[in-house]
């Protein structure tokens, strides 16, 4: 990790267990607002992410971060993906490149809870 990575442990572990939860919820719930001229995205976008949600929740925010942004590059422009990318930042005190993160998951979804 980099020094600005750093953190206690134990709030990372805490951290991790509290966005493990938002993302179930966020899976969950925006099944529904998801367009139905797409042809069921949600499966793919998993297929996309899990690893990248694993990665964070190990902690690995390095592998985290180049899966979720090979999602974008790939398509899956779905806040999630812009969520996690900013938790990413976050917690590597980026703290302007987070918000702007978490404005993205809004603009595609304004209700969007965790951003």
């Amino acid at each position: 990790m980099r020094r600005s990575e750093s953190s206690p442990r134990s709030l990372q572990t805490l951290f991790l267990k509290s966005l493990h939860s938002h993302i179930l919820l966020l899976l969950l719930f925006s099944a529904p607002t998801l367009s139905c001229a797409q042809e069921n995205p949600l499966p793919s976008l998993e297929t996309q992410v899990a690893p990248g949600i694993e990665a964070l929740k190990s902690g690995d925010l390095d592998t985290a971060e180049r899966i979720f942004s090979s999602a974008l590059r790939h398509g899956a422009k779905h806040p999630l993906v812009y969520h996690n990318l900013g938790v990413i930042a976050q917690m590597r005190n980026r703290h302007l490149e987070a918000v702007q993160r978490f404005r993205e998951a809004l603009a595609l979804q304004p209700a969007y809870g965790p951003s």
